[in-house]
């Protein structure tokens, strides 16, 4: 495999925990009646929007990996209902928890 498409794809990987890692750190301010109540957008809260994101990301890395967890990762589309247990899943569980870009490192990429 050529070396720019690995740089490639672990370019997506970093924005991808970068872009999970800004908009939990946003969401952080919020209590849970606020993360779960309704707002206007293509989901009705940012609960069910960034579960949807946690889903996807579980079904696509699965994918990359061979996986067979298919459309069963729709199964349950809030896995996670709060932000604390949504935050520490993304944050310890995900394939890209001990790369470069791991949340105790994130901030200094950003800031």
């Amino acid at each position: 495999m050529p070396a720019s498409f690995v740089q490639t794809y672990r370019a997506f990987a970093c924005n991808n925990a970068w872009s999970n890692y800004r908009l939990l750190t946003a969401c952080a301010k919020l209590n849970q009646e606020d993360f779960k109540a309704d707002r206007i957008g293509f989901f009705p809260s940012l609960q069910m929007t960034l579960n949807h994101i946690y889903v996807v990301d579980l079904f696509y890395v699965d994918a990359l990996e061979g996986g067979w967890l298919g459309p069963k990762a729709w199964e349950n589309p809030v896995p996670c209902p709060s932000l604390a247990e949504l935050t520490r899943i993304i944050h310890d569980s995900t394939p890209f928890s001990s790369s470069a870009v791991h949340a105790h490192r994130l901030p200094f990429l950003i800031d």
